[in-house]
């Protein structure tokens, strides 16, 4: 089964200072001086989105701007029918906890974190599941594959890949 290929995009939590564990940086100076002084307060702390441009937009969901600069939590009302119309991305996964979304892998925020930023997409394993409806229609369905953790399972696309390859296999020993 291919994975879909979908957007990854960063974005301020809109405060300064952050907590390890909680918060991504993916400037390499930040880290640096993280090591020196763990006290430093004056990065500004990033959250890390999956978006899928393809996906239905539902009530209660989470969409990134179309300039990638905001994102809008469970939109309703208004805030849909644009969101809807404009074709905005949906958020799929995330490290910010106000989606109540699976999370993303240690291993690709780490390679978020060295490759600056730059990675703008990321390849979504899907897995078939079996919907059958209350009619007793079966009906087979493609959705991303999440782990037990509640982690969505990525492969970078691209460059990256060898990458990818090598950290995991890092990981894995």
């Amino acid at each position: 089964m291919q994975n879909k290929i979908c957007g990854v995009v960063s974005l301020p939590q809109g405060k300064k200072g952050w907590s390890k564990g909680e918060l991504i940086k993916f400037y390499k100076q930040y880290r640096i001086a993280e090591m020196d002084n763990p006290n430093r307060t004056d990065c500004e702390a990033q959250y890390l989105y999956i978006t899928d441009r393809e996906a239905d937009i539902k009530k209660h969901d989470n969409v990134i701007s179309k300039n990638g600069k905001h994102i809008y939590y469970n939109v309703q009302g208004d805030t849909l029918v644009i969101a809807r119309n404009l074709e905005l991305p949906k958020v799929i996964f995330t490290t910010d906890p106000k989606c109540k979304l699976p999370t993303i892998p240690a291993w690709f925020i780490q390679a978020y974190a060295d490759s600056n930023g730059s990675i703008k997409e990321v390849g979504v394993a899907k897995t078939t599941i079996d919907s059958t409806g209350l009619d007793g229609v079966r009906n087979f369905v493609e959705v991303p594959k999440i782990t037990d953790n509640n982690e969505c399972v990525l492969e970078l696309v691209g460059e990256k890949v060898a990458y990818n390859t090598i950290k995991q296999n890092n990981h894995e020993n």
